[in-house]
């Protein structure tokens, strides 16, 4: 987009694993989200619209970890739709609490600690 264009930016913000603590925090926003609707093009945002475009965008907000092979290749797949893409949340920047999962003996060794299995 130019400068001084009147164009609004394409914008979509994207949930993978994680609470959509993040999404929903957006919703919770209501009169912020009126002027955000306002103001940009949303195109997509399955929390808060039914008609969903996977087009070009200016921005993507994405908020969750990727733990699966589809949200990695959904990432990549907004990756290049996107000119810049913006993590929200700790989920997004971090792995969140699914990230302490990846490795099948952490995963073991944290589950025997939450609930106290003695085998």
């Amino acid at each position: 987009m130019e400068k001084g264009s009147k164009e609004k930016l394409k914008i979509g913000i994207y949930e993978l694993t994680g609470c959509a603590g993040d999404a929903l925090l957006i919703l919770d926003c209501e009169q912020e989200l009126i002027d955000m609707f306002k103001a940009a093009d949303i195109q997509s945002f399955l929390m808060a619209k039914s008609d969903n475009i996977d087009g070009e965008l200016d921005v993507a907000f994405v908020e969750g970890s990727v733990s699966t092979e589809r949200e990695k290749e959904e990432l990549l797949d907004i990756r290049k739709r996107a000119k810049t893409v913006v993590a929200i949340g700790i989920c997004s920047c971090f792995g969140g609490i699914q990230a302490a999962f990846l490795d099948k003996k952490d995963w073991e060794k944290n589950f025997k600690k939450v609930y106290r299995c003695l085998h």
